[in-house]
């Protein structure tokens, strides 16, 4: 009986001890609290790949403020068209090769200005050309001849169009273009008044041949008589005798 009680108390004391070291083991690692998770380590914990990546890309620096691309201004219209009250009258008087023919209103203040793209330097002015019709044109001018005071002539190339021409000339305020596009035609710009400008787009069949104005058929009038040969003049010489002398 001593020993079987012996055993029970050494017994018990071995599963107390067990009980203290597992609550001390417990203790000690229940304490540490796991770090506070991040931006970066919840990214790099969902996708290792991604994170990879993202550690492998280069550190490229800032553009300077000098490195930026230059900001381009759009391009100013030549003009701009307007309904006139005298636009039937004007036609009659200043008839055009045209179906139809509008008005405009020329910006005088920027094409003869000290902003003038026909004087920009070193890099070539731009004008836009509206279109009678709608649309536009673009005009890279490619060079100025200053004529007089006030007067200049100008040529240009159309933006995008292969052998598109253009042609312009200034007096006294008055301006006047000429725009060949090899798909669209010729449009034209000419002064009607003071203050207006008519802009039309030139129909081949109804250009007048050389001389202004067209001219009759010959048919039935039979071929012209022939002018008559000029009469030919005889001079008569006259013998002069040598000297004897």
């Amino acid at each position: 009986m001593r020993r079987l009680s012996a055993s029970l108390r050494s017994g018990r004391w071995r599963w107390s001890g067990l009980l203290a070291a597992a609550a001390l083991l417990a203790g000690l690692f229940g304490g540490r609290r796991a770090p506070p998770l991040t931006a970066a380590s919840e990214s790099r914990g969902s996708n290792p790949v991604a994170s990879a990546s993202l550690q492998g890309r280069p550190n490229y620096p800032a553009l300077a403020p000098d490195s930026a691309p230059p900001f381009l201004p759009p391009v100013p219209a030549a003009f701009r068209f307007e309904e006139s009250p005298d636009a039937a009258a004007l036609t009659a008087a200043l008839p055009a090769p045209a179906r139809a023919v509008r008005y405009a209103r020329v910006d005088t203040a920027w094409l003869g200005g000290k902003q003038s793209p026909f004087w920009r330097s070193p890099a070539p002015g731009r004008l836009r050309f509206p279109l009678p019709s709608g649309g536009e044109l673009e005009v890279v001018l490619t060079g100025t001849e200053l004529l007089g005071p006030d007067r200049w002539i100008g040529t240009g190339e159309l933006a995008g169009r292969v052998g598109g021409r253009a042609r312009f000339a200034w007096h006294a305020g008055f301006f006047h273009a000429e725009i060949d596009d090899p798909v669209l035609g010729r449009f034209v710009l000419r002064p009607a008044t003071a203050a207006l400008a008519q802009v039309y787009r030139v129909d081949p069949g109804l250009v007048p041949p050389c001389g202004g104005q067209r001219r009759p058929e010959r048919s039935g009038l039979g071929a012209f008589p022939a002018a008559p040969a000029a009469p030919r003049l005889r001079l008569r010489t006259r013998s002069v005798p040598r000297s004897t002398c």
